[in-house]
């Protein structure tokens, strides 16, 4: 059976040549995606025929009409349809087939595929995404490009598009997002409110970059606050990791279903860091803000796997874990991820030679976070899948490049909280 991500649409952090959001629900010129607006329903009830055909390697999609939709004679009888909404995988050589009634509103490709609507070949080259992810209440933005945009599906129903190439909307709520797919160039991009800009999945760092004259920087200050980490009567600095990349780029997960692709299911930005049969833990400090960074086991290393649970109590509910390693809709993924308000429990399992973790971000208000730890034979899904064991819990401080290493208890509560150890703001 092919592995299948649980693709999010509008998280704004998918590669370009992966991501076809909302495409021609309004109808309108989107490079060559028209077709995606389909006949309207006539003598068929289903009039439309959408085909995904498989490159070079195994592709997961996603996609969504807005009427009717069902399997054709090549969809494989392992991908889902719900309310709408169609989720599969394409191996390699291999095709899908859909047929449905109205248009497309959302789609969703992880991977490289030829997708075909009614016997036309749709171009994915020349389309774009853009997210304005709101870090504050009441974000208002106003966008303008050379060709034409869409609204995604994470657009708000009031917000305007004038002209097809111009933009007016507003974001209500922090933590909440609009999501676009437009073609040609940005004319102008002004944001009023602090919000994370994302294009094509890739952080903007400052809005002139995007045609526009607001010197408004989307990228949050450097947490310059000291932390320190407290295990029982020890207590030491636990200063955050600086980096120039976002978390998501700078832990670097990859499997079949991200670009660049890889069947490790690891991390593969942090192999400095990373100890066969060790799990180590630290805090870092990159554009996007603060995250929390654990990662088990070492890739193509000396490690065995193993089993381990978190349960987490303090967490700022404005955060969220941005990378999850790992977290995705197959047989084999066995990673359990709870999350209630500021607590959290997450059960880790992997095999020989590779990693699991994940990244938290959003630390800036944190207080004091805790950690109880349960490793190899305590943890939730011991003895389930994999064999091997953790013999050290490591927390990393300072330089990323040589960060100090203290080895912690595996069977004792970690307690990382705002301050130095003495007590001191």
């Amino acid at each position: 059976m092919v592995d299948r991500t649980e693709l999010q649409g509008g998280d704004g952090r998918t590669g370009r040549r992966n991501v076809l959001k909302g495409l021609a629900a309004t109808g309108i010129g989107v490079g060559g995606l028209r077709a995606l607006a389909g006949r309207s329903r006539a003598a068929d009830d289903l009039p439309n025929e959408l085909t995904i055909r498989g490159g070079d390697e195994t592709v997961a999609y996603r996609f969504a009409v807005d009427g009717d939709v069902e399997k054709g004679p090549d969809a494989d009888g392992d991908d889902e349809i719900e309310d709408g909404v169609v989720r599969g995988a394409v191996e390699s050589g291999e095709r899908d087939s859909y047929r449905f009634a109205g248009k497309v509103t959302e789609f969703v490709l992880r991977g490289s595929a030829t997708v075909l609507v009614n016997g036309e070949r749709i171009d994915l080259r020349d389309t774009n995404s853009v997210t304005i992810e709101a870090r504050e209440d009441g974000v208002e933005y106003r966008i303008g490009v050379t060709d034409a945009v869409t609204k995604g599906p994470d657009a708000d129903g009031d917000d305007e598009i004038d002209d097809e190439s111009e933009v007016r909307g507003t974001v209500s709520e922090a933590g909440e997002r609009d999501s676009y797919v437009y073609t040609g160039e940005f004319t102008e991009f002004e944001v009023e409110g602090r919000a994370t800009v994302w294009v094509n999945g890739e952080p903007v760092g400052s809005l002139d970059d995007l045609g526009s004259d607001d010197d408004e920087t989307r990228e949050t200050e450097r947490d310059d606050a000291e932390f320190a980490l407290e295990q029982g009567d020890d207590c030491v600095p636990f200063a955050p990791l600086p980096g120039d990349d976002p978390v998501e780029a700078f832990y670097d997960y990859r499997a079949p279903f991200t670009d660049p692709a890889a069947g490790t299911y690891s991390s593969h930005g942090t192999t400095d860091l990373q100890e066969g049969d060790a799990s180590v833990l630290f805090l870092y400090d990159g554009p996007e803000g603060l995250s929390l960074v654990v990662v088990h086991g070492r890739l193509d290393g000396d490690s065995d796997g193993g089993y381990v649970t978190f349960e987490m109590t303090g967490l700022p509910e404005s955060g969220e874990w941005v990378v999850r390693d790992d977290d995705y809709d197959g047989q084999t993924s066995y990673d359990v991820w709870d999350r209630d308000g500021d607590e959290a429990t997450v059960s880790w399992t992997w095999g020989a030679g590779r990693t699991d973790g994940g990244a938290f971000r959003g630390l800036a208000d944190l207080d004091e976070l805790t950690i109880d730890p349960a490793f190899n034979d305590a943890a939730e899904l011991a003895g389930e899948y994999n064999e091997g064991e953790v013999e050290t819990w490591v927390a990393l401080s300072g330089d990323a490049d040589d960060p100090d290493r203290t080895e912690l208890a595996l069977d004792e509560r970690v307690t990382i909280r705002r301050g130095a150890c003495d007590g001191s703001d």
